[in-house]
């Protein structure tokens, strides 16, 4: 068995080191890199962010933008009373039964009929409770992404 290395194997090791070192150097000086407070930033990852322009007059220069606060979208009135907003909008289930209620029905009026067309209209109420609330719901999602970035 030959384990012997020859001239030519190391000098084929090291053009390879030098190769890979090279191939490295030029990948970290491809990224200009920023130190702030001891955080290192590159300028790819600087120009992702929103208001933030890199200036390239022979030295690197931040421009930042004064960002707008644009308002929260407002619900519709008719959702106020049946929506909560945390940390994003969701329905109170507990002021939407309160649609559920059923009218007291007078003895000589048909119990069947009027309980019936008041849940329909009940039922007609709630699912369009429910369409505008995923409207705002979308709407508003949309201006959290805003806000983001």
């Amino acid at each position: 068995m030959n384990c012997e290395i020859t001239p030519n194997d190391i000098a084929k090791n090291k053009l390879i080191q030098l190769l890979d070192y090279v191939s490295h150097q030029t990948r970290d000086t491809q990224k200009v890199q920023y130190e702030i407070s001891g955080n290192r930033f590159y300028s790819h990852n600087l120009q992702i962010l929103r208001g933030l322009t890199i200036l390239n007059d022979h030295d690197w220069w931040f421009q930042i933008e004064r960002l707008q606060v644009q308002a929260m979208p407002k619900p519709i009135e008719r959702l106020v009373s049946y929506i909560h907003i945390e940390t994003e909008p969701k329905l109170n289930f507990l002021s939407l039964n309160k649609v559920l209620y059923f009218k007291r029905v007078h003895p000589a009026q048909s119990l069947c009929y009027t309980v019936t067309s008041d849940l329909i209209l009940k039922i007609k109420e709630i699912q369009e409770i429910f369409q505008e609330f995923e409207i705002y719901r979308k709407s508003w999602k949309t201006w959290k992404a805003s806000m983001i970035g």
